[in-house]
């Protein structure tokens, strides 16, 4: 899946002093795949217009963003974290996702996600095909299907 981290609204006061600002990072992770963007200093409406793409492996149900803000000592402190299924991003999709805090119920702090879907071509998936019928020469109770879509029609374009 690709994300692009477009950007943040709403993130809480987090650094002592006047202006009480916050140097909000966002880290993405799924499954064993993590990444984390550059840290935006003295804002409360990050800009990070940053991409990412990481591997769907099978069986991960879960796309994880937290959000936090860096703090030179000690550790960096929590802002929120939002969930989402890759298995249901079927398509692009662009949207302002709120950010939970379990004990700070009144952060309002929210990220702007662009989540697309990436499929791998005929030739990745001809190449894994292959890789999976050789493994499986070796294990008695594996069955690999492969199917070739000749032609389609009224599909969405991507």
């Amino acid at each position: 899946i690709t994300v692009l981290v477009v950007g943040g609204r709403g993130m809480p006061k987090m650094d002592s002093g006047l202006l009480g600002k916050c140097d909000p990072f966002l880290t993405l992770q799924c499954g064993e795949d993590k990444k984390q963007t550059k840290v935006i200093k003295r804002t409360l409406a990050p800009t990070w217009n940053e991409t990412f793409t990481l591997k769907v492996d099978p069986g991960v149900t879960e796309l994880k963003f937290e959000c936090f803000d860096y703090d030179l000592i000690g550790d960096n402190d929590f802002i929120g974290a939002v969930s989402i299924n890759p298995r249901q991003i079927t398509g692009k999709r662009s949207e302002w996702f709120k950010l939970t805090h379990p004990e700070q119920p009144a952060f309002n702090a929210e990220v702007f996600l662009t989540l697309t879907p990436v499929y791998e071509s005929i030739e990745e998936a001809q190449k894994r095909a292959e890789e999976a019928k050789h493994a499986s020469a070796n294990a008695a109770s594996s069955t690999v299907l492969s199917i070739e879509v000749a032609a389609a029609r009224g599909l969405a374009a991507m």
